[in-house]
């Protein structure tokens, strides 16, 4: 098997981990988006859950990485942006964000 493979599947084992290992390497590329999202409160693994959004991520492929949580997480992470269910999918505002913080 491809060893790239098997780290990935290896770290996905342990979601915490995975989430907050995804938004330590962010931390490093991108500090401006991470520290945007830390005004609003989010945790580590929530940041973490908005780089895989801000990287492209569809929803369906981030409830395969994190389970069933992602609907839940999701919901959290809208109501501490002030974002309403009405407002905008939360994969474009993140994509938005982040390509205003990258440039």
């Amino acid at each position: 098997k491809d060893p790239y493979i098997k780290a990935v599947k290896e770290l996905m084992r342990d979601k915490t981990h995975f989430l907050q290992s995804t938004r330590a390497s962010f931390l490093i590329e991108h500090p401006a988006f991470i520290s945007y999202l830390e005004r609003f409160g989010l945790t580590d693994e929530e940041i973490g859950y908005c780089c895989l959004y801000a990287i492209g991520h569809k929803g369906k492929d981030i409830s395969a990485y994190i389970g069933n949580s992602h609907y839940k997480m999701s919901s959290e992470i809208r109501q501490k942006l002030g974002l309403r269910e009405k407002d905008t999918n939360i994969s474009i505002y993140l994509q938005d964000i982040f390509a205003k913080m990258s440039k």
